[in-house]
């Protein structure tokens, strides 16, 4: 739904800028939607996995660690682990290892 309400046929005729606008903000609200089923569903388990997969980069900040190691380690799908580290502490799993060396 368009901020102000949806533009109506009559409003948008002979504007096709208006019309433009409302398509591409039906468009981006799609998006937004699609991306809303993307993100991985995390339950308790998992949210406490990634907590811990983040400790555990704190404490081995100069070790070297792959991404499938670290997944493999905490028991969890390495797309889980990665997305749902992204998603929890807003970064990756490699530019955090990285700004904690």
């Amino acid at each position: 739904m368009l901020l102000y309400g949806p533009v109506r046929a009559r409003d948008a005729e002979g504007h096709p800028e208006g019309k433009a606008l409302e398509i591409l903000i039906q468009v981006l609200e799609q998006a937004d939607r699609d991306a809303a089923f993307s993100r991985p569903l995390l339950n308790k388990k998992d949210t406490e996995k990634i907590y811990t997969a983040k400790e555990w980069l704190d404490k081995h900040s100069s070790v070297s660690v792959t991404l499938f190691k670290l997944a493999k380690g905490g028991r969890m799908n390495v797309h889980k682990l990665s997305a749902g580290f992204l998603q929890i502490i807003g970064t990756t799993i490699f530019y955090y290892h990285g700004r904690c060396a």
